[in-house]
């Protein structure tokens, strides 16, 4: 047995053949008879095929009722759901996007539909498989960033691409599959029967920390297949949806190739390892701020840089609340929470003692009386990074002072005479680091982080920041 042939037989195999051989039959052209409450497009002929981020549709022209104006506002069914019943089977479109509606038989209806959904689709606990079509780019693929191990589909034996990830305890499994070798698809699948409604909030899950940490957010549209085996052999239903764009950028977080190129070591942690990448899928999951907080990054990458700096000074606030809430009990001024209570008791009952005359803001005295055992806000961000062991520059130190600033809508720099405008983005790029360094810190993560300020000042600034293309959290 050749060494291939020995790697072949003991990886994990996936069968994809019935989940393709379902998604070509879908994407083709299909007829269906409408069934509708509303009697204008009820029992139309529609024909349906695959169309850029959506499935296109053309159907016979409505027909005219009694009052048909009481249905104008509804595109005379055309806006509410409605089901399509046909040789495919029965299945439910949300309602028709960008319709052109004629009236007569003789005449055509045309539109979008970015919804649809077999009648089959359960909402009980079965198997969910997410496909995700997006651009193949092996530079921003998950298994450039995450420790992943070999999987075989059919004949072909794929060297890396395949994670097992948790998220509460739930497994899943995260792969890309190129069809033909032509269609790119990045897979999310359950490994044990949930409900829809929870695959869905656990693979948001895991999406969303994958776009933070390669820079490139799959998004566009989905389908969602469901088995009752986790085989997918047979398949029980499915659900396409239209979705947010992809967010395609070079905000990668980590670039273990880039590093190897530069350094040639192999004995620094610069993968995300699959505990490390369950930690913060789950940590996500459990804590509402913290998705926020990651969604923020990977989506706003796009935007112009002011709204890039003021999002990632949103992330960071988040982050340094979520770290010293966690880490109370050290960094209180008054170890003792009783004692604090008692001070706070007596400063009150002497403020208290005075008659409001002697105050322009009484209840102002009285809030910081109250807060006297808090941090305050700017000592907070340098505490929680220190918290996790994290050594911050004085360059760093700099950009976290202007991080008010961006939140508050005011642009450092554009007032000054002698502006440089790569500043801004110098800095975006360095909040970027910071609430990237903080989240992985916070989940676990100690190794090599890529340093895109330092990147953007060797290709584009004045090569004079005394940083590494790389550092070490």
């Amino acid at each position: 047995m050749t060494e291939f042939e020995e790697i072949a037989k003991n990886v994990k195999e996936l069968n994809l053949v019935e989940t393709f051989q379902f998604i070509e039959r879908l994407e083709s052209q299909n007829n269906f008879i409408s069934e509708s409450k509303h009697a204008p497009i009820n029992k139309l002929n529609f024909s349906i095929k695959k169309g850029n981020r959506c499935f296109e549709f053309t159907s016979e022209g409505i027909t005219t009722v009694k009052d048909m104006l009481k249905l104008q506002s509804k595109g005379y069914g055309f806006h509410e759901p409605f089901e399509l019943k046909g040789d495919f089977g029965n299945i439910v479109a949300d309602a028709a996007e960008e319709a052109t509606i004629s009236f007569g038989a003789e005449a055509e209806c045309s539109g979008e539909i970015w919804k649809l959904e077999s009648t089959s689709f359960q909402n009980s606990k079965t198997f969910h498989r997410a496909v995700i079509p997006n651009e193949y780019n092996p530079t921003y693929t998950h298994y450039t960033v995450l420790q992943s191990t070999r999987f075989k589909v059919g004949n072909s034996v794929r060297m890396a691409g395949l994670c097992e990830v948790k998220v509460d305890g739930t497994p899943f499994q995260l792969y890309d599959y190129k069809k033909d070798n032509q269609d790119h698809y990045l897979m999310v699948e359950s490994l044990v029967p949930i409900k829809p409604d929870e695959f869905e909030r656990k693979m948001a899950c895991i999406i969303y920390p994958l776009g933070f940490l390669t820079g490139t957010l799959e998004r566009n549209e989905i389908y969602i297949i469901q088995s009752n085996n986790i085989d997918f052999k047979k398949i029980t239903g499915f659900q396409y949806r239209r979705i947010e764009e992809s967010v395609l950028t070079s905000m990668k977080v980590i670039d273990p190739d880039l590093f190897y190129q530069l350094t040639k070591k192999t004995n620094v942690e610069c993968w995300i390892s699959l505990n490390i990448f369950s930690n913060l899928c789950s940590k996500v999951f459990k804590d509402h701020r913290l998705l926020r907080a990651v969604k923020i990054i990977a989506e706003s990458n796009k935007y112009p840089l002011e709204v890039r700096a003021s999002t990632y000074s949103v992330a960071l606030e988040t982050l340094k609340n979520i770290v010293l809430e966690e880490n109370e009990d050290k960094i209180s001024p008054i170890k003792n929470k009783p004692t604090a209570k008692k001070l706070r008791k007596k400063l009150t009952d002497v403020v208290d003692s005075f008659e409001n005359a002697e105050f322009n803001n009484k209840k102002a005295v009285l809030n910081r009386i109250e807060q006297i055992n808090q941090v305050t806000n700017s000592d907070g961000f340098e505490l929680s990074f220190s918290l996790l062991g994290i050594k911050l520059s004085e360059l760093d130190k700099e950009c976290i002072k202007l991080r008010n600033d961006f939140l508050h809508g005011r642009i450092p720099f554009q007032d000054e005479k002698t502006k440089d405008p790569k500043q801004l983005q110098f800095f975006a790029y360095k909040l970027h680091f910071l609430v990237s360094a903080l989240i992985l810190k916070y989940c676990g993560f100690s190794g090599v982080l890529k340093n895109n300020a330092k990147v953007y000042d060797l290709f584009h600034g004045k090569k004079d920041v005394q940083e590494t293309v790389f550092r070490t959290i």
